[in-house]
């Protein structure tokens, strides 16, 4: 008799970033959507005369589908984004969450 093998996708353990936020909520954000994805890696090869107004539309965009993407169901404006974080802490969370994904992406397991 051969080998039988079994996989359940809905019992398949997904990583998770722990994000507390400044109203001390914490999000369990999920590995990002292919189009998310997609715009993070785009960040990277944005020109370098984008101006700072521009580069933080971007940032509040990016940063709203990113901590969207959570197991509790909570969406998160670009408009909270924008209000609640500086720039500085915004590219904080987002390098902390590309450090996730490629944590993630690059574990054998």
């Amino acid at each position: 008799m051969g080998k039988s093998v079994e996989f359940n996708i809905n019992k398949f353990e997904r990583a998770i970033f722990s994000f507390t936020g400044k109203d001390e909520k914490l999000l369990l954000v999920k590995m990002p959507e292919k189009k998310v994805f997609d715009r993070m890696k785009d960040m990277q090869d944005l020109p370098d005369n984008t101006g700072y107004d521009e580069l933080n539309e971007i940032f509040d965009s990016l940063l709203s589908d990113i901590l969207s993407n959570n197991k509790q169901g909570k969406a998160i404006t670009p408009e909270s984004v924008r209000d609640m974080y500086d720039f500085e802490e915004k590219m904080e969370i987002f390098n902390r969450y590309m450090d996730f994904v490629k944590g993630a992406t690059s574990d054998p397991n």
